[in-house]
């Protein structure tokens, strides 16, 4: 059902043995709420599971072999920029950079993610869903989809959804 729905899509995704490459695509809007410095809101625990899947990713000794990077949208659209693990601190500051605004998802900047990369990728985007430019940035992670990359849109909202939220999440399913 929508409030909780997970979207997969993976056309190209590397050879068996290989290992994709990770994008972690954050809302930072207002609905996201956060209190970094207490520990709590939703965007803390947005971020407690991307660092869970890192530091898993850490202990399974695979770290070497990927590359990582982080996209942060709210009022303006921040990109990590493509990262060894060597170098995750640069992804994290962008993760940490909480914004706090309205809920737009650059179209340039997520054609930057998959035009700047050195693999196949699986880009982890999660949201309230409420992203106001919900159709170009939609197409957007089509394009990034038949780039040759696999998306998991991960929506996470308490209660209904609002038009946005329906609309973007509707546009996503009709390509899959």
């Amino acid at each position: 059902t929508f409030p909780y729905t997970t979207l997969f899509r993976s056309p190209l995704l590397p050879e068996k043995n290989n290992i994709p490459d990770i994008a972690l695509i954050v809302d930072s809007s207002y609905s996201m709420d956060a209190n970094l410095e207490e520990g709590y809101g939703p965007y803390d625990t947005l971020l407690r599971a991307q660092f869970s899947l890192l530091n898993w990713i850490k202990r399974t000794g695979k770290t070497y072999q990927m590359n990582f990077s982080a996209m942060n949208f709210s009022n303006r659209t921040n990109f990590s920029g493509w990262h060894p693990y060597s170098e995750l601190d640069d992804v994290k500051e962008t993760l940490f950079a909480y914004q706090g605004g309205g809920t737009t998802l650059d179209p340039k900047k997520v054609r930057e993610l998959y035009r700047k990369r050195k693999h196949p990728f699986l880009a982890i985007l999660t949201s309230d869903g409420a992203i106001e430019n919900y159709s170009v940035a939609a197409d957007s992670l089509i394009e990034l989809v038949k780039a040759g990359n696999a998306l998991s849109i991960i929506h996470i909202k308490e209660q209904g959804m609002d038009f946005h939220s329906r609309e973007f999440l509707k546009k996503m399913q009709d390509y899959a």
